[in-house]
């Protein structure tokens, strides 16, 4: 788990970090499923296969956009412990 540090320390955060975390963590699998059906929906349109690789690369960026995204709505930024 990302350690989740408050942005600014004057106006708190809306939730605790673990509330929140798990809060982005289910928008981040909606917006997985979402971009997935996506994609799938635009290679049947486009009439070419599905590149299985490409897929995957994708969902999880769209997914990783949506967490981060959640996650600064809450009042918080990312830190990785490396």
């Amino acid at each position: 788990m990302p350690v989740l540090t408050p942005v600014n320390t004057l106006d708190p955060p809306l939730n605790l970090p673990g509330v929140a975390h798990a809060i982005c963590t289910a928008d981040g699998n909606f917006m997985y499923e979402e971009a997935r059906r996506q994609y799938e929906l635009r290679a049947h349109m486009a009439n070419r296969p599905i590149d299985a690789a490409n897929e995957e690369a994708q969902t999880r960026a769209a997914a990783r956009r949506q967490y981060v995204a959640c996650l600064s709505s809450q009042g918080y930024r990312i830190v990785y412990d490396r």
